[in-house]
């Protein structure tokens, strides 16, 4: 087993750095920490290798967590798991976010070498989700229902501390940007997530009142490399929103 700990305010960088210093180290598995997180249960690292021993057909095993929330008040995870939750790719690729957090995961060694390109682009900010689209790939994707970690929602985090319409701009290049790095099988996945999520961008850029803002989104979204295959769903999406927007406010006139 190889434990890492880091403290990087880019979850790709730190990845990338995991997966570089793991081909030095031995072991068969990797286990994260980031520096912020702690882990809270003594037996968290076997109790992960006895099941990954146990289930080859598993790639990364993840567990339960409590929160330290921004105010540094701890709370337990509303979301606990009763049983055993067992995730293939299309479970995990079509979550709304990673089903997975970092501090809590354990995986294979060998689904970093090498290393995935895709966490070497920069326009994918879901670094911890990337992964588990990864791992999904390579075998199932389980979260036992213990308890091992307490992660700190950090104010100053890569993605809490960031406005609702950035944090939607970068779930659109994410759902863009992955299908280059997987196979096309699972486009699908990728296409339905940006069909579902460019409603919410769009009607946060409308209401959006500063003209600048709104401009410099407007031309990040055309800078996307986007699939062709993707255009005539963002752009069916786009008009529904425009047309909705523009009897919404005749409506209000009246």
């Amino acid at each position: 087993m190889v434990c890492i700990w880091f403290n990087f305010h880019c979850y790709s960088i730190a990845y990338i750095f995991c997966a570089k210093t793991a081909k030095s180290k031995k072991g068969k598995y990797i286990a994260i920490c980031e520096g912020d997180d702690y882990w809270t249960d003594p037996y968290k690292l076997q109790k992960q290798v006895d099941y990954l021993e146990a289930n080859p057909n598993v790639s990364c095993c993840a567990t339960d967590f409590d929160q330290i929330n921004k105010n540094g008040i701890f709370i337990k995870n509303p979301e606990t798991y009763p049983n055993i939750v067992k995730l293939d790719h299309k479970e995990v690729m079509q979550s709304h976010w990673s089903p997975t957090q970092s501090c809590t995961i354990a995986f294979k060694k060998e689904l970093l070498d090498p290393i995935p390109i895709f966490l070497y682009d920069k326009l994918i900010y879901c670094g911890d989700w990337a992964l588990s689209c990864w791992f999904s790939t390579k075998g199932e994707v389980h979260i036992l229902p213990d308890t091992t970690c307490t992660k700190r929602m950090n104010s100053g985090g890569v993605w809490s501390s960031k406005s609702n319409i950035l944090n939607a701009y970068r779930l659109i290049c994410f759902s863009c940007r992955m299908p280059r790095y997987f196979p096309r099988k699972y486009k699908q996945y990728f296409r339905q997530n940006l069909v579902r999520d460019m409603p919410i961008f769009l009607e946060q850029l409308i209401h959006l009142q500063n003209f600048k803002e709104s401009s410099s989104y407007i031309f990040a979204l055309i800078k996307i490399p986007i699939h062709i295959s993707f255009i005539p769903s963002i752009a069916k999406t786009f008009l529904i929103i425009v047309m909705n927007t523009i009897r919404m406010r005749k409506f209000s006139l009246q």
